[in-house]
């Protein structure tokens, strides 16, 4: 199977969420699958320093076993809208809208060549929508394994109305699932 993969952060070791995500692709390898990563960061200081601000394009971060995948980055004044428009509740749906025309041209090629599109994160990283654009521009399922923390980031508006427009959401645990439950997204 082909596997396009996308997150915001690829950088094994930096934490639960990109441990987690090194490991699936390291047993999508083994088992003889094709992997393609797209992430914004590679590297954690990078990430931390620019939070939203969409200050670079994305890259892949050449250390990991998959293939690279280039795409175009946005505009320096779509940058500078991106990152206000999200930081408000009530921009974050036309951030959204907007990510999703920016990046998403630029994984089109890749989400063809797979069979299946699989974003690492939550909806208000913006990036999940591009990939959600992508995926259904290719006729490909959209499978979202969210990491959320219930109260404190991937369970609001933008988060689940990104979730309930994939083709499966994974929880991974029984209180995550609640949550995805609560919101109107059927999570297994």
């Amino acid at each position: 199977m082909r596997v396009l993969v996308g997150t915001t952060l690829f950088h094994p070791g930096a934490g639960g969420k990109e441990n987690y995500l090194d490991q699936l692709v390291r047993g999508l390898l083994e088992r003889g699958h094709e992997v393609r990563i797209f992430a914004r960061f590679a590297d954690p200081a990078e990430y931390a320093r620019s939070r939203l601000k969409f200050e670079r394009e994305p890259r892949f971060d050449s250390r990991s076993v998959a293939r690279p995948l280039s795409a175009a980055g946005p505009t320096r004044g779509i940058r500078a809208l991106l990152g206000p428009l999200a930081v408000r509740p009530r921009g974050r749906r036309l951030a959204a809208r907007l990510a999703a025309a920016v990046y998403a041209p630029g994984l089109a090629a890749s989400a063809r060549w797979s069979e299946v599109v699989h974003w690492d994160g939550i909806g208000f990283e913006l990036l999940g929508w591009a990939f959600l654009a992508a995926a259904r521009r290719a006729g490909r399922p959209l499978v979202v394994v969210p990491h959320l923390h219930a109260g404190r980031w991937g369970d609001g508006e933008v988060d689940l109305a990104l979730y309930r427009r994939a083709g499966a959401v994974v929880a991974k645990t029984g209180a995550e699932r609640e949550v995805l439950v609560k919101g109107g997204v059927p999570a297994g």
